[in-house]
Order: structure tokens, then C-alpha cells, then sequence
């Protein structure tokens, strides 16, 4: 927990030391954190960013629609130097007073109104050029997950009937974070980069009792040797006062994404919801260790004797996806998305047992007598990766908001530590054959805030 603190202590001491040059544009207005012409306008958050929501308002069409340089769009006042003129006997057509939606008015008569065609059209505003009024927003959040485990392999047992399984070494919750940056603009295109990390401390369980067996499922450990004692790893494993199993794992996640608009709808209640679409590149790193240690305090054998299992994931492939928010006031809003690919897996496996000084045991019999028992395995698969997002938004200002949430991401086509156990020591060949049908399912919260620049 250690890294994940120091990790988050420092993006946000980042983030606060540079959030408070951005907050006005160069207009002194406050601008408002969205996507294109701000997903805030179009969904119902006030364009002067405060207040609460009226009732139905009328007001007149504008003859056309501007970009002001900031996040949102505003009804352009009529050049009354080119008005066509008009003959005063006359009878003058009163022009047709349309109605906004509720979640489109304004509390301020003297704040210009948003044009909700903007939202489907992604129109830029007459003599500006693409991608003028765009945006960036910069996001920070913790991270607090669980994971499922598949594998549970009995490790040892005691004379009192106690056992140890692998599934005892669990993490329970672990924290991590999450930082994105986001460009959107005014021509309905934009892009993300976003990082995440999850930092689980080391997980250990252990049994004690005088003495330990090693589990009967661990056929085959009589044939590996210990050449310092001139026992093999069977015995010196139904000698131990403590059998501990532990468990270390690292999960990164890089990704670059095009990001699309595609549009807003009106529900039922008049509330404004938009939608987006992303297509992108995953990087996703899952690394796992998963050990089994015996100490003994037998002077003929030695002190601590370990059996590791090492894998190594790298995914690297396509995803695309999409989301949306809905507007349930003026502040607050509900949010769901989800992504998922397919990707390359290059995997990395290895094995081993060494004691205490770091000498191998050796292979005794077979076609590989005599070899260190350090085998290792590398191949590449086809792996699949879908992630689910539900989250609620709090617009803390035209400029920031506050994100909480739930997160899913199931990975299949990996190799787990566990997974790599065999169940027959002397059989060299399937000690190296890398098995990645396992699956993994990481889940659970986060909480941040977000920065319109």
C-alpha cells in the first residue's frame, strides 16, 4: 500500500498546484469541463455555471451560432449594421418564441442561451476554424479493488487437521490510481490518454505444527534433490515447523483512445443525456508470483526451502467502445460506459525451488537428470479484455467535478501462478508448457475529481 500512497499523494500535489492557473478563461468567464461544445451545456448545467434549474423559458431563434472560444456555444447576436431594412408601414411577422427544455434553460436572462443543435451537428461556428473552443481535462482518482481468485490448490496440511490452500495468500483490497488527460473540441472529435495502476502489498498465509506435510497432490517432489543435504525436496517438505504460501502482483494499464461524439437524446423527463464513442490501443500488464516456503529447524536439512511460480502478461492489442451521461440536475449526473478487445499475449513463465542460499534443487531422474530445477517458458496467445464502468458525477464548479464509481475488468486467455503448479513433478514437459486458458476478474471502486483546462 505503500507505492499506491506515495503514487496518489503525488499526481494530486501536481494537480492542485497547476489547477489554480486555469480557473477563468481568457475572458474571465468561467468556462465549463465537457465534451465538444460541453457536454454541461447541452445536458442541463447552467452556462453561467451556478444556479438552479427554472422553469420553461421562451426565447428567440438566432439567426445563427458562434463559437466564443470557450467550452460552449452562444447564440450570436444580430449585426443590426446589415439588417435588411424595413418599411415602416408594414405590418411586422412577431417572430415564433421556442421553448427550451427544462434542462437547457437559464437562470440568467443576461447569459446567452445554448444552441442544442450544436450537440448533433458538432458545428463550429461561422468564420471559426475546427477545433477552436476546445478543451482539456485533466482527471485524478484512487482506486480501491478486489480480485477473484480461480485457482485453490492444496498446499500443506498439519497433524491437527489444519490446511493451507493457495487462495489463503489473497490480497483482499487494494488500492491503485487512475490518471487520464482528455482533448475534446468543437469538431465532434477528441482523444484520451489515460493510465491506471493497481499496487497490492505481498499477501502471505502460513501453517505451523511439528511437523508440516506438504499436501499429497505434489506427486513427483521425491524425484527433485537437494544436493547440499543429500535429501530430496518430498522429504525436506514433510519436515517443516512453518509452510507459508505468499503471493506478489503487479497490474499496469496504459491506453490511447480516439474519442467521437455521437450525439445527445432528451428522455422522457426532458433531461439531456450525450453519447461517445472511442476506438483505441490497450497496453496490460499482469504479473504474478505465487511461492511456497518450508522452514525447518531439522540441522540435516536446510533452514528455508522455496518453490516460486513466476508469470509475466503483456496485452497489447485494439479496443473500442463507448459511453454516455445522463443529466439528473443541474449537478448531478449518472455515467456508464464500456470498452473491450482482443489483444496479443506475450507470455513469460517461469519455476523453480532453491533453499535459503540460493542453490537450485536438481532434476534426479528422467532425460533432464542433473538440471537445475529453473524451467522457464515463453509463448504469445489470443487474449480477450472487456471493461464495465457505472459512475455518478457532482459538478463542483464550470470547472471541476467529482466522479465516484464502480469498475469491472475481466481478462481471458492469461496464465495464473497458480495455473503453473503441475500435479506431476517428474513430468519435464508439462512443467514447461506455459497454460494460459485461466481467466482474471478484477472489480471495484474509485473516487476523484476532474479539471477543465
Amino acid at each position: 500500500m505503500k507505492r499506491y500512497w506515495h503514487s496518489w499523494m503525488a499526481v494530486i500535489v501536481t494537480v492542485a498546484m497547476i489547477s489554480p492557473a486555469a480557473a477563468q478563461n481568457d475572458t474571465g468567464q468561467l468556462s465549463e469541463i465537457g465534451s465538444y461544445q460541453s457536454i454541461l451545456s447541452r445536458a442541463g448545467y447552467p452556462t453561467n455555471g451556478y444556479g438552479a434549474r427554472p422553469g420553461r423559458a421562451a426565447y428567440t431563434t438566432p439567426t445563427t451560432s458562434v463559437s466564443n472560444g470557450d467550452f460552449y456555444t452562444q447564440d450570436a447576436p444580430v449585426d443590426q449594421s446589415v439588417a435588411p431594412k424595413v418599411d415602416p408601414g408594414a405590418a411586422v411577422p412577431e417572430a415564433p418564441a421556442t421553448a427550451l427544455p427544462d434542462a437547457m434553460s437559464s437562470a440568467d436572462a443576461g447569459v446567452a442561451s445554448v444552441g442544442i443543435s450544436d450537440c448533433v451537428t458538432g458545428n463550429c461556428g461561422v468564420g471559426q476554424p475546427a477545433g477552436n473552443g476546445s478543451n482539456f481535462v485533466v482527471g485524478i482518482s484512487g482506486l480501491i479493488f478486489d480480485r477473484d481468485y480461480e485457482g485453490h490448490r492444496s498446499v500443506s496440511q498439519n497433524a491437527a487437521g489444519g490446511r493451507l490452500y493457495t487462495t489463503d495468500a489473497d490480497h483482499d483490497n487494494f488500492g491503485g490510481v487512475d490518471v487520464s488527460l482528455q482533448r475534446r473540441n468543437c469538431n465532434n472529435r477528441g482523444w484520451e490518454a489515460r493510465y491506471w495502476g493497481l499496487y497490492p502489498d505481498t499477501a502471505t498465509s502460513s501453517l505451523t505444527g511439528t511437523p508440516v506435510y506438504v499436501s499429497s497432490d505434489w506427486r513427483g517432489l521425491d524425484q527433485i534433490n537437494h544436493v547440499a543435504s543429500g535429501a530430496n525436496v518430498w522429504d525436506i517438505f514433510q519436515q517443516g515447523d512453518v509452510q507459508t504460501v505468499f503471493r506478489d502482483t503487479n497490474i499496469q494499464n496504459i491506453e490511447f483512445n480516439l474519442l467521437g461524439n455521437a450525439g445527445c437524446f432528451t428522455s422522457r423527463h426532458g433531461r439531456q443525456a450525450n453519447v461517445e464513442v472511442m476506438a483505441g490501443f490497450r497496453w496490460f500488464e499482469f504479473d504474478e508470483t505465487l511461492g511456497f516456503s518450508s522452514d525447518s529447524t531439522f540441522g540435516a536439512y536446510p533452514a528455508t526451502l522455496l518453490y516460486g511460480s513466476e508469470v509475466d502478461n503483456t496485452l497489447l492489442g485494439f479496443q473500442m467502445g463507448g459511453s454516455t451521461e445522463y443529466c439528473l440536475t443541474n449537478r448531478w449526473r449518472l455515467s456508464a460506459g464500456t470498452k473491450m478487445g482482443i489483444y496479443n499475449n506475450r507470455i513469460n513463465a517461469r519455476q523453480y525451488i532453491l533453499d535459503d542460499l540460493g542453490a537450485y534443487a536438481q532434476i534426479g531422474s528422467g532425460a533432464n537428470a542433473g538440471d537445475d530445477y529453473n524451467l522457464s517458458d515463453q509463448k504469445d496467445d489470443l487474449a480477450f479484455l472487456g471493461e464495465l464502468e457505472l459512475g455518478l458525477i457532482f459538478q463542483l464548479s464550470s470547472k471541476s467535478r467529482a466522479v465516484v464509481g464502480y469498475r469491472a475488468v475481466g481478462v481471458s486467455g492469461v496464465a495464473l501462478a497458480d495455473g503453473q503448479i503441475p500435479y506431476d513433478y517428474t513430468d519435464v514437459w508439462q512443467i514447461t508448457r506455459t497454460r494460459s486458458d485461466n481467466a482474471l476478474l478484477l472489480h471495484g471502486g474509485y473516487a476523484g475529481l476532474e479539471f477543465c483546462y
